[in-house]
């Protein structure tokens, strides 16, 4: 009876241990965006690391080509409140945030990058709507003493041999 109590001991001990190793990290920041305005982060990591869902709030720079007669020209503008469209498609579908590529040092300094020609649902998606294109992303996190000081993201279109596409954010307090 007793090694059965011991038993059970050490897997409610192993299993309490997996939880808090995996238990989830939330990192909040309010900060200055691009052009100075407010800005707010939340991240929410699993215990090894991989993001499972990010929220962005304030002004985001895009980046795109308008067709001007024949010619296609690059335009850039500040979208007011456009900071969740640069993580929308991952808020649409989180299981994507697992095909991120991580990098980095989760107490300094993490680079995220998912690029869509290395996941097969969303290269799929992007053949059906927008032919030949890729789609880049890329999350950079900075910490100072445990907290959240700094995220640079970038989502990115791209055609074979040119960008079409580019919606940017950054917040930093």
């Amino acid at each position: 009876m007793k090694s059965v109590f011991s038993m059970f001991v050490a897997a409610a001990l192993f299993a309490s241990a997996g939880e808090a190793i995996a238990a989830p990290k939330k990192f909040n920041m309010k900060g200055r965006g691009i052009d100075g305005s407010a800005c707010a982060v939340q991240v929410i990591k699993s215990g090894d690391n991989q993001i499972q869902s990010i929220k962005l709030l304030g002004n985001a720079k895009k980046f795109h080509m308008k067709k001007t007669g024949f010619l296609a020209m690059p335009k850039t503008s500040l979208i007011v409140g456009g900071a969740p469209a640069v993580v929308e498609m991952y808020t649409k579908v989180p299981m994507l945030y697992a095909s991120f590529q991580h990098k980095g040092n989760p107490d300094r300094r993490e680079r995220y990058n998912f690029d869509s020609e290395s996941v097969p649902m969303a290269q799929e998606y992007m053949d059906k709507n927008a032919k030949g294109a890729n789609l880049l992303t890329q999350i950079d996190l900075r910490y100072r003493n445990g907290k959240l000081v700094e995220v640079d993201a970038r989502t990115t279109i791209k055609a074979t041999f040119f960008k079409v596409y580019e919606m940017t954010f950054a917040c930093d307090i």
